[in-house]
C-alpha cells in the first residue's frame, strides 16, 4: 500500500516494515517491534466489544508507534534545547513540535 500510493514518509515506511515482518512466519527478528505489535493486535480483538472499537483502538496503536518513531528524531534534533527544559516543558515542547 505504501508503494501503491507513493507514500514518502519515513515513519510510515518503518511501520510498513513492522507490519510486513509481523505477518511473515519466521521473520519476527528482522524488526524488533514486530513481535510486540503482533501480540497487541492478536489480543486486541478479545478485549474490545466489536470490530468498530477494535479498529478505533488499533488506529491509536499505529498513531502511537508513529509518534514514537518521530519522537526519536525530535529528541536528536532538539537535544540541547530539551536539556534546558523541565520535564513538563519538554513534554509541552515535544507535543507542539510533533503535530501531525
Amino acid at each position: 500500500m505504501v508503494e501503491k500510493y507513493s507514500i514518502d514518509d519515513p515513519y510510515v515506511h518503518r511501520i510498513a516494515e513492522i507490519v510486513h515482518t509481523a505477518d511473515i512466519k519466521g521473520e519476527l527478528e528482522k524488526a524488533p517491534e514486530a513481535m510486540g505489535i503482533k501480540a497487541v493486535f492478536n489480543g486486541l480483538r478479545f478485549v474490545t466489544k466489536d470490530d468498530y472499537e477494535t479498529l478505533e483502538v488499533g488506529m491509536k496503536v499505529w498513531e502511537a508507534l508513529y509518534a514514537h518513531f518521530k519522537l526519536g528524531d525530535l529528541e536528536k534534533e532538539y537535544e540541547y534545547k530539551l536539556r534546558s527544559l523541565s520535564r513538563s516543558e519538554r513534554l509541552r515542547f515535544i507535543k507542539e513540535t510533533m503535530r501531525f
